[in-house]
């Protein structure tokens, strides 16, 4: 029983010491899509990322919802403003927007420009030109930051090798 209990204390403490400290800025709910913003950053860096999520609750999970491109512009801008007037949050240089398949616009740029399968910095550069970032990129515009590029891994591609998903982070500069 010791040894078990031993193993699993040596288990947690890399995850303990390298964990986040998150900070929620931002939670509101929309039907029945909850949109949560909150600032990410380890104890000894110097930059922190802002997370933004949409989600329900259904059977006591969270699962993800669909939102339209006005409630991310509007829930994000007011996330952005809460972070910029909290001093005691580390700078930010990346703004974590998930899946792109979560978001009803995306699909859509997706689909009907279809982008054949390439390398990581050619899909990136090809979504930093699309609408698929234009919410967020309104929102920091108005506090004078700029979307400079976006990075993105994971990607999923369907059977004709054109994507459909990636795991997506859009930098930030000031």
């Amino acid at each position: 029983m010791h040894h078990l209990t031993l193993s699993f204390l040596i288990f947690l403490i890399p995850n303990i010491c390298f964990a986040g400290v998150e900070k929620e800025l931002f939670l509101k709910q929309y039907d029945s899509c909850t949109v949560r913003i909150t600032h990410d950053a380890t104890p000894d860096s110097k930059t922190g990322v802002l997370i933004f999520r949409s989600y329900k609750v259904s059977n006591g999970l969270h699962q993800p919802c669909d939102i339209d491109q006005e409630i991310a512009f509007n829930s994000f801008k007011d996330g952005f403003k809460i972070y910029l007037s909290s001093p005691d949050l580390k700078p930010i240089t990346s703004i974590f927007i998930g899946r792109l398949i979560r978001y009803p616009w995306a699909r859509h740029v997706l689909k009907t420009n279809p982008i054949s399968k390439t390398d990581h910095q050619g899909f990136n550069k090809i979504i930093l030109g699309t609408s698929i970032i234009t919410p967020f990129e309104n929102a920091v515009n108005d506090f004078d930051y700029k979307i400079t590029n976006v990075s993105c891994e994971k990607m999923l591609y369907d059977k004709y090798n054109f994507a459909i998903d990636g795991l997506c982070w859009l930098i930030l500069d000031h």
